[in-house]
């Protein structure tokens, strides 16, 4: 069973000087501390960074499958051009099942 735990909240922070209203409710929507964390700034950055790239093929595949002729009747070249997406996305799923009960096996989970 599942049950998510937020985590505590910070504890007030002993300051003499009084926070403007700004940032008392951006510090109550947002945890500052992390961003003090390098490796955490890091990590922040990279996945989106890194998700610029995931979604080119997708984007992009059909109309370039489809100005290199996979098939000499048009019609049959666009569905054969649209089905190179769908070719990435069952691979994608068949490669997160398996790595997914790949990476339960207990000599190769780290943690589990």
């Amino acid at each position: 069973l599942f049950v998510p735990v937020l985590p505590s909240p910070p504890p007030p922070r002993a300051s003499n000087k009084p926070q403007s209203k700004a940032k008392e409710i951006l510090e109550k929507l947002i945890y500052l501390d992390n961003w003090r964390n390098k490796r955490f700034v890091i990590w922040a950055l990279a996945i989106p960074a890194a998700l610029f790239g995931y979604f080119v093929p997708y984007v992009h595949l059909v109309q370039f499958a489809k100005n290199i002729p996979l098939d000499p009747n048009e019609e049959l070249n666009g569905e054969k051009a649209s089905r190179l997406v769908a070719c990435i996305g069952i691979t994608s799923g068949i490669g997160r099942l398996v790595f997914g009960k790949l990476s339960d096996v207990e000599c190769i989970a780290r943690n589990g």
